[in-house]
């Protein structure tokens, strides 16, 4: 009887990214349940508005499909505006909202969004790790769609060492043996990631949020630019010529 060849040794992987944590913890925040907790001291027609919004919201939540997903969180976005800048659940939404959108493929805005609320000094303190979670997973899986786009070391690897710092810190500070193990076991999959070659890296599945998301490196960019306060060399000769045309018609030009 022939013996079977062994079979061929795997290569080298970055596993897909352990979602355990963050989907036990939000399990305790559902979205429908936010529509009946909103603030007793709201206007009630805007109270009523806004959980017409979240109840909408739910069913697109659960859905596989990215822009199902995306438009959970608009409208989770929505209902936000619609609650007072002292409501307690607006923190809550502005995360369920970034998460969303990191699942939607949406990766640059969600990280943003999640800095942007680690840096408010209104944070609630025990969102924060929830927050620092999702900001190391949507900043993990941002890195992965810029490498698969061809992205050169210089645009991905900032997105790997700021969800590499985040997840060590989770790491390092949770008290629950269970759950640090966990941030452990996902700082060790974004370190074997960053030892992937690119043929190693293309050889494995994508997680779903890169398979999402659309141009990562032009959104980046994008970004980067409009928090620029300088000005590009365009924009300063379109100046020039503008006020040179307006000196003209004043008749103040030769």
């Amino acid at each position: 009887m022939t013996t079977p060849p062994n079979p061929p040794t795997p290569a080298p992987t970055a596993s897909p990214w352990p979602r355990r944590i963050g989907w036990s913890l939000w399990a305790a925040l559902p979205v429908a349940a936010l529509a009946f907790h909103l603030s007793a001291g709201e206007p009630l027609t805007q109270r009523d508005r806004a959980a017409d919004l979240l109840a909408k919201a739910q069913p697109l939540a659960t859905s596989q499909e990215a822009e199902d997903l995306r438009a959970a969180a608009d409208l989770l976005a929505q209902a936000r505006a619609l609650l007072p800048a002292q409501s307690a659940q607006r923190h809550t939404l502005a995360l369920q909202e970034a998460r969303l959108r990191a699942e939607g493929g949406q990766l640059v805005e969600a990280q943003s969004a999640l800095t942007d609320l680690l840096a408010d000094p209104a944070f609630p303190t025990d969102l924060a790790p929830l927050a620092r979670a999702e900001l190391a997973a949507a900043s993990y899986h941002l890195a992965w769609a810029l490498r698969l786009e061809g992205a050169p070391e210089d645009e991905w690897r900032p997105e790997s060492d700021t969800a590499r710092r985040h997840q060590r810190l989770l790491a390092e500070t949770t008290a629950d043996p269970a759950a640090a193990a966990e941030h452990r076991e996902n700082l060790e999959t974004i370190i074997r990631f960053e030892q992937l070659t690119d043929d190693e890296l293309r050889a494995q599945a994508p997680p779903k949020a890169c398979q999402n998301c659309n141009n990562p490196s032009q959104s980046k960019r994008q970004q980067k630019l409009s928090k620029s306060p300088s000005k590009k060399p365009s924009d300063a000769r379109q100046d020039i010529q503008k006020g040179a045309s307006d000196a003209a018609k004043r008749g103040e030009g030769s």
